[in-house]
């Protein structure tokens, strides 16, 4: 049975078994979103997103951050209700964002899409306290911050409404980074307490307008990938330093893993003289063929510099193993 592209992509986020690895020219991303100021992505020089949280485009990490040169809008985390002031989405002509980011030209027939939405509910109480005094204010004041991650989270499910009203897109991408290159920033019990119960709420919401969920999360997290399962996450945006055939095996087929290929390792291999074509291809072609099987995986390439020698290689691999893969 043949079936559409778009189709064949919308069966690997429900969980239904694809024809073949998805050609992902047909799923579009948008990305950035420039008709609501979550967090400033691009921007050169300081911009300020709509908390007032001021940001400062940093070269190296090819992306906007929060310019900690600056005093945080939030300097007392006892005082948050009286120095944060949240965007009034009532008040925003959501026709005309939507305009801004052209959805009417997306192609509905024939590709799914899927907006991202920046700076999620952990990312935002750093952005809006400072990174040192959200891991101290989650530690030594856990109500006040349980309170503010509670009107974040509210703010959240309200702007969800508005995209998905007015943006009407197939998958809402929500960006939390959770973890480091060694291990989570919280213990996965603090994720638990703190967190998970609002990512519940964001799927419910997702899901009750019949949009897919998919939560974007780097760094190592593997503990709470069953807990992302257990409330319902469709699909999990991700990265290779997680033992993902190992997650594959826990979860089974009811979690999406659409993963970044380990690049940042593969040009560390090259600075250091460690890297040579045929030995990057098969790493590559190793990685997917180890995962694509079960049905549930399909990688992306995530890279800052799109002119290193083995950007091409990479890709030539990636078309080479979805030619190839055989589900199971």
């Amino acid at each position: 049975m043949n079936i559409t592209e778009k189709e064949n992509i919308l069966r690997f986020y429900r969980h239904e078994k694809p024809e073949h690895m998805p050609d992902l020219s047909y799923l579009f991303t948008l990305h950035p979103a420039k008709g609501f100021l979550e967090r400033p992505i691009d921007a050169e020089g300081m911009v300020t997103d709509w908390f007032g949280v001021e940001y400062v485009f940093e070269a190296g990490a090819g992306a906007s951050l929060p310019d900690t040169r600056k005093p945080p809008v939030v300097t007392d985390i006892t005082k948050w209700r009286e120095q944060i002031r949240f965007p009034d989405l009532d008040d925003m002509d959501w026709e005309a964002a939507a305009a801004r980011d052209g959805v009417d030209s997306v192609d509905r027939e024939n590709k799914v899409l899927s907006v991202l939405v920046q700076c999620g509910l952990y990312e935002r109480l750093h952005a809006l306290t400072g990174m040192e005094q959200a891991f101290i204010a989650m530690l030594t004041e856990p109500e006040d911050t349980q309170d503010l991650l509670s009107a974040i989270a509210g703010h959240k499910i309200r702007l969800f409404k508005k995209i998905i009203k007015y943006y009407r897109p197939d998958i809402i991408r929500h960006h939390d980074d959770w973890g480091t290159q060694l291990s989570m920033q919280m213990s996965p019990e603090l994720w638990r307490e703190i967190i998970k119960p609002h990512i519940a709420g964001f799927v419910e919401t997702c899901h009750s307008e019949g949009v897919l969920y998919e939560q974007h999360s780097c760094g190592l997290i593997e503990p709470i990938v069953p807990d992302m399962v257990e409330i319902g996450v469709d699909s999990w945006q991700g990265m290779h330093i997680n033992d993902v055939p190992k997650l594959q095996k826990t979860v089974g087929n009811k979690l999406l893993f659409h993963m970044s290929l380990d690049v940042q390792r593969y040009m560390a291999w090259d600075k250091a003289g460690k890297l040579s074509e045929s030995s990057l291809r098969k790493d590559v072609r190793d990685t997917i063929m180890d995962c694509a099987s079960f049905g549930n995986y399909f990688p992306v390439m995530a890279i800052a510099d799109p002119n290193w020698w083995g950007t091409a290689a990479i890709s030539d691999e990636m078309s080479k193993c979805a030619a190839s893969v055989e589900f199971q």
